[in-house]
């Protein structure tokens, strides 16, 4: 029997008819889902909940758009998102789909006070991806943020998911308490917790652009190895490396290494 190709089903149901499929721009939220698909007493039921659920969502984004104002030199705001999993060799033929995987991770933390990213890149080979390495890069971001601070006092306030092998547990929290008894210059540590299903942070965009950037590396040919999988150096990176250079942060010794990225 006759059937009509792709673009003769694109023309009728998007150009005559105005119907297309919505395509989610991000994940949506579980209990979100589930009220709007009930109906009747099934609805009635979650009504409480759910009105509670929104409030909850406003009062917590509206608190992180507070700490962003309030951001500066003696307040640090900060999220941190681990992204999906990136898993190599990768490339767009089908023989890649039999190949045995390598899996990659990447711990972004995102400073909400000028927009910069630290981006802590590790394989499977090296190390897991539970608390201990997540509190190991965030104490590494802690480090490097006391690095050039010279003020009076530190406060410091984090944003995550409600993830509690990652994000919500006791090893985060002797993290901190081991960075307050180390780092005197530190008043406080705070952590506030992005209502689950609702947990679209800055950290989102970072690795969506990550993506881009593979994707695009993708059609000039595979990717073999881990370090063909890290984003490629910006203009605004490379300024902050030799930023340090100058200050005397980093050794004189890679100054023609430095100088010479794009």
């Amino acid at each position: 029997m006759p059937y009509g190709n792709e673009t003769l089903y694109s023309r009728i149901f998007n150009g005559e008819f105005n119907i297309s499929f919505f395509k989610p721009k991000k994940d949506r939220c579980e209990f979100c889902v589930r009220y709007e698909n009930a109906q009747g007493k099934a609805k009635e039921d979650l009504e409480v909940e759910y009105v509670k659920h929104i409030e909850e969502k406003e009062l917590s984004r509206k608190e992180k758009d507070a700490d962003k104002i309030n951001a500066g030199p003696n307040i640090i705001v900060a999220v941190y998102d681990l992204q999906a999993i990136l898993q190599i060799p990768r490339g767009n033929t089908s023989i890649f789909y039999y190949k045995s995987k390598l899996n990659t991770f990447n711990l972004t933390i995102s400073h909400l006070g000028n927009d910069k990213t630290d981006c802590f890149f590790w394989h499977e080979g090296e190390a897991n991806r539970g608390a201990d390495e997540i509190g190991s890069c965030v104490f590494k971001f802690i480090e490097k943020t006391l690095l050039n601070y010279d003020g009076p006092g530190l406060d410091l306030i984090f944003y995550s998911d409600n993830c509690c092998g990652q994000n919500k547990n006791r090893f985060i929290v002797s993290i901190y308490l081991f960075a307050l008894l180390k780092f005197p210059k530190i008043r406080s540590i705070t952590h506030k917790y992005l209502i689950t299903g609702h947990t679209q942070n800055e950290a989102d965009s970072v690795h969506s652009t990550i993506e881009k950037q593979i994707q695009k590396r993708l059609k000039s040919g595979p990717i073999y190895v881990p370090s063909q999988s890290k984003p490629k150096l910006k203009e605004n990176k490379v300024k902050d490396l030799q930023e340090l250079l100058r200050n005397n942060h980093i050794p004189h010794f890679y100054e023609s290494l430095y100088n010479s990225l794009k």
